[in-house]
């Protein structure tokens, strides 16, 4: 029997999904900082919530199996 995550790479193995924009980051110290704390905070905020997830810096992809529609995340 295959795991849950076996299934889900399986479904997804002949979709390539970029992790970068090839964009340059232009963070300073002050935003990288900023971020890890707001992260942070948001996380021991919502840590009693299971249908809330906190993520900072990840590509979400809308449409399945359609690498071109994407986001940057945001807090």
């Amino acid at each position: 029997m295959m795991s849950a995550t076996g299934r889900i790479a399986e479904k997804y193995a002949d979709t390539e999904y970029p992790d970068s924009d090839g964009k340059p980051v232009g963070e300073t110290e002050f935003h990288v900082t900023a971020t890890f704390h707001l992260f942070g905070a948001l996380r021991q905020y919502f840590i009693n919530s299971d249908n809330i997830y906190v993520a900072a810096g990840m590509f979400l992809y809308y449409t399945e199996k359609d690498s071109q529609v994407a986001t940057k995340t945001r807090m």
